[in-house]
């Protein structure tokens, strides 16, 4: 629901708004004893809840032309609260009987106060800046308040006479800013409680039969709001009254205080909790350029293109010593970590032993490269090797129309990031298809990749599954025609998505989070058929 009101003052009016997204979702999992899971072991498991989230915010805008100054300014004061609630109820089999589990709600809200005033002088400079005061339930009273900041400003140049009387530059822009941001996103609603680690409550109440398991506090942990500083500047540039149009952005961006769960070292974080872990830095360069390729009465083709080059590097380890930390769980057993985070590296980079090749180009099983050369094999040798975040990311995008018709498409891509490919490494090798624990009359499912390498037990940290994850995506192509009515127009359309993946990655799908690839199943490809109508 939407409100706006203009106040008996010229120029201001009031904005109100109020939002709830309601969700009940049901679930269950039933699998036979004889099935390829192996273990000889039933399993029945449903689950119901909620999701409820609630909005409300509402704003002054004050607009005035400040005629003697040649400004125009605008004003905007505010306030906003949302609301996060869930809770599940569950079902399964304990000693061969169905048991209820009960689970307590998580629920969570997050309150902001916001102001902004923007002046524009002389339609030539632009001054804007920006301040909000968040408030979070996720962190203690002490810390649950933080301040945010931002100050930009533009110089329009489109309306100088440089521009002006230019044969061939149309528009001209110069920009900068400095702004703040924060992050409180913790999947715990009491991380910031000391007993309280995810999965690890440490106290238990009677109900009857059932035991209901509840945080028993005994100090906090001093979580704080993660902060993200960043500076920008760029330019908009026009030429041939801007049927060629881009832009040129640069950012240098410092993040602290970063919210992360992850096993970190004795002496150093707090094991297996929730803590303020370190900080990083990334910077990079945005391009962008659009093409008016044909524009007449009965016909318009635009083309338009993206590229971001970008780098990021762990600053610091906060209270880790700087040392070097093991992260990114991968299937294997307990302690398996195939990441390192580590001083001046990308936060996504790889630690493997390098893999051993025959003359054929095969990987040897269980060879590895003895690094540090003394005669033994440990985790000693593991190396930093590829990282998952890409170098650059890019996107091109086209639409065309004649007369009714319209055609539109949008490819996507990234160069010069790895996955490692977890599905591959974790089911790949003779032990897992004749598993020596069970009596299974079957042949397990196994990754074809298994007739390349030969494995006889996993080699999990091998450098063979750090793989090449480089991608051309066709994410959609959409075909309209326009129907002209006399009260109604109407638009059919039919649109394709991800239609095509180009990549030389072995798994169903090279964008992966982290990447590291857990991924069983393709992503879906959906065909839409619309029809819209305009009364």
């Amino acid at each position: 629901m939407n409100a706006e009101y203009k106040l008996p003052v010229k120029g201001l009016k009031f904005t109100g708004n109020a939002g709830i997204d309601y969700n009940e979702f049901d679930s269950y999992s039933l699998r036979d004893a004889n099935s390829g899971a192996g273990d000889r072991v039933a399993s029945k498991n449903f689950s119901r809840g909620i999701r409820r989230n609630n909005l409300l915010d509402g704003r002054f805008d004050y607009s005035r032309d400040l005629e003697k100054l040649n400004t125009q300014m605008d004003l905007t004061l505010g306030s906003s609260v949302q609301t996060f609630f869930r809770q599940s109820f569950d079902r399964g089999l304990e000693n061969g009987s169905l048991v209820d589990f009960l689970s307590s709600p998580d629920e969570n809200s997050i309150v902001t106060f916001f102001g902004r005033a923007s002046f524009d002088i002389n339609d030539l400079l632009v001054l804007s800046g920006s301040y909000s005061r968040n408030g979070s339930s996720r962190f203690s009273e002490d810390n649950r308040w933080a301040n945010f900041y931002g100050v930009s400003g533009a110089i329009k140049l489109t309306n100088t006479d440089f521009v002006k009387n230019s044969s061939f530059l149309s528009q001209l822009k110069i920009r900068g800013g400095f702004g703040q941001t924060g992050q409180q996103e913790i999947s715990a609603p009491f991380a910031y409680l000391s007993t309280f680690t995810p999965g690890q409550q440490t106290a238990a109440v009677q109900f009857g039969n059932q035991f209901v398991t509840t945080i028993r506090p005994e100090g906090s942990i001093d979580l704080v709001w993660e902060t993200t500083d960043q500076w920008n500047a760029g330019i908009d540039l026009g030429f041939f009254n801007n049927r060629l149009t881009g832009s040129v952005d640069g950012f240098y961006r410092e993040t602290s205080d970063l919210l992360l769960f992850g096993p970190l070292p004795a002496g150093g974080l707090e094991n297996g909790s929730i803590q303020n872990a370190g900080s990083t830095l990334s910077r990079g360069i945005e391009t962008s350029i659009n093409v008016k390729v044909l524009e007449t009465e009965n016909m318009t083709w635009n083309i338009g293109g993206n590229i971001t080059f970008q780098e990021i590097e762990i600053t610091d380890l906060a209270g880790a010593n700087d040392d070097p930390v093991q992260v990114g769980g991968i299937s294997g057993g307990v302690g398996n970590n195939i990441q390192e985070w580590a001083v001046g590296s990308d936060p996504t980079t790889f630690h493997v032993f390098r893999q051993v090749y025959d003359q054929d180009g095969a990987p040897l099983d269980g060879v590895f490269v003895d690094t540090n050369g003394d005669n033994v094999i440990n985790d000693a040798d593991r190396v930093r090797y590829k990282k998952a975040n890409h170098d650059a990311y890019f996107g091109l995008t086209t639409n065309f129309s004649y007369k009714r018709f319209d055609l539109s498409a949008t490819l996507r891509g990234a160069a010069g990031g790895y996955n490692y490919n977890n599905v591959t490494s974790n089911a790949a090798n003779l032990a897992t298809i004749f598993p020596t624990n069970t009596q299974i009359p079957l042949y397990l499912n196994t990754p074809s990749d298994f007739l390349n390498t030969g494995f006889s037990d996993q080699e999990v940290f091998s450098d063979y599954y750090v793989q090449k994850a480089d991608f051309i995506k066709l994410d959609n192509v959409s075909l309209g025609y326009n129907f002209p009515g006399d009260k109604v127009d109407i638009r059919a359309s039919i649109t394709g998505t991800n239609l095509l993946t180009i990549t030389d990655y072995d798994g169903v799908d090279p964008e992966v989070f982290n990447g590291i690839d857990n991924n069983l199943f393709p992503r879906n490809r959906g065909i839409i058929l619309g029809l819209g109508f305009n009364f």
